[in-house]
């Protein structure tokens, strides 16, 4: 069973006349597993800045 990576929680549902047995896929699982803030770069940081931010801060709508 862990050669076929099943764990204890596994999906079985049955496909015509066969039993499928198959492992839970967790999505995103572990993506973020070897995060390093360290090395994290600021992606926001470079943006240039709107001069007019302020003034319009309370005059634009959705």
């Amino acid at each position: 069973m862990n050669a076929c990576g099943l764990t204890e929680t596994v999906d079985l549902r049955l496909e015509g006349s066969r039993l499928v047995i198959e492992a839970i896929k967790t999505p995103r699982a572990d993506w973020f597993r070897d995060y390093d803030a360290e090395r994290d770069v600021d992606a926001w940081n470079n943006l240039p800045l709107d001069a007019d931010a302020d003034a319009d801060a309370g005059n634009w709508e959705w």
